[in-house]
Parts: structure tokens; sequence; C-alpha cells
């Protein structure tokens, strides 16, 4: 197939890429090619683009509605597909800011406009070549924005690349949620890694816990964070 992944230099993007690149004709769109692509026709379009600083969306709101709304519009309209698949997040399950807002908002345009459709909601992804989020944080001692009793529900980049020909494969107009079976406490995170706590005075508390709908078989938090040990 002639596949065509926006993002293809992000931490999911790449892993996608680099998967089903051997058995794809795929096409891997950056900030740099976009233009360049533009108008073309594939098989499937991966959009695996957008804003994923949930900190900096949440204070900057606009911002965030143009990086992660505003662009996944345009992608709709700017190349030919026959479907296309959205990388989403888990945030879009029960809005409690303007990431989550603004990823659900995406996912109806998407929806609305797509014709054929897959959307992928995605909990934290993490991997060897994650360079933000708290597990990063946690990684390298920098500020942690979570309080220590925070529950997230992890996923690796492999895990979601090796999925990534089932949900090509799915039926279409289809939702899948990619989380963890089980969440696990930011405490526990720094006890897995060995690494102290810097936990910022801007810290707030959330908690995940969603069930996921998924084509493989999904396993713990604690099993995707050993992956990149």
């Amino acid at each position: 197939m002639k596949i065509a992944i926006i993002g293809a230099r992000g931490l999911v993007g790449r892993a996608i890429y680099d998967r089903i690149k051997k058995d794809h004709d795929v096409t891997g769109i950056t900030r740099s090619n976009y233009l360049l692509h533009t108008g073309s026709e594939y098989d499937v379009l991966i959009n695996a683009n957008g804003n994923s600083h949930k900190f900096w969306a949440n204070q900057n709101p606009l911002g965030d509605y143009r990086f992660s709304v505003q662009t996944v519009a345009e992608s709709l309209f700017d190349f030919k597909y026959k479907k296309y698949i959205f990388i989403s997040s888990i945030d879009a399950e029960e809005p409690r800011g303007h990431y989550g807002f603004n990823k659900r908002i995406a996912e109806d345009i998407v929806k609305q406009y797509a014709g054929v459709w897959q959307i992928v909601r995605l909990c934290l992804v993490v991997g060897q070549n994650m360079n933000k989020g708290p597990v990063y944080n946690i990684k390298h001692c920098k500020p942690i924005y979570l309080t220590s009793g925070s529950t997230l529900q992890l996923i690796s980049d492999k895990a979601v690349a090796e999925s990534i020909d089932q949900i090509m494969a799915g039926p279409p107009n289809h939702l899948y949620r990619m989380y963890s079976t089980g969440s696990i406490t930011i405490r526990e995170i720094g006890e897995v890694l060995k690494k102290p706590l810097n936990i910022s005075p801007e810290a707030h508390e959330e908690k995940y816990n969603f069930k996921s709908a998924s084509p493989v078989r999904l396993r713990s938090a604690y099993q995707y964070l050993e992956e990149i040990l």
C-alpha cells in the first residue's frame, strides 16, 4: 500500500514509519516537506502529528488549538486518501482541560470530513526516543507537574507500531483505545526508574484508569515501563 505518515519524526510517527517501511511504500511527511507532498494521493494517511505538550496546551489554549485542531483540519483537505487514521489521546475521553478538549474537537472534525477514518486514542507513550513527558522528566530528574499520587496509563511506541497493520486492516469509522491494563503512580514510576522525584510546586493531581479497546492484547503499565529501562 501507499502510505503517508504526518509527523514521521515524532515518537509515535517514527516508530510506525520504521515498522511498516519494509512492507509498504511509505512517505514520511514533516514540517519541512509538507508543502512538497500537498495534493499527493495515498491509500492510507496516518496523522501522528499535533501538540503533545499538555502543560503548555492548558496554558496556551489558542496555540494548542492551532497545533491540535487547525493542522488536522488542513491535512484532511491538503491530501487525497482512501483512509485517514488519526492518532489521538486518552485525554479526549473526559476532557479536563484545553488539551483534551482540543483533541476531542479534532476527532469530531476527522469524523465529519475524512469519509473513511479510524481514530486511535493513546495513553502516555514511552520509548527510548522520547524527549518529553512525566516519565522522561522523572528519568532525567526534571521537574514533574503531577503529584506523586497521580496515576498514569502507559504504552510503548513499539507496541503502537506493532499494532498498526491490524488497525489498518480493521473496520472503517472505528475508534480504538490503546491503554495499558491498569495504571501506575508517579511515585511508583520513580521507584522503577530508581530516580528521586522533583515535584514542582505547580503540580496537580491526575487520575487515569480507562478501559482499552484494541485489536491487540495490551500489557500492564509496569511492563511497558520496563521496556525502556
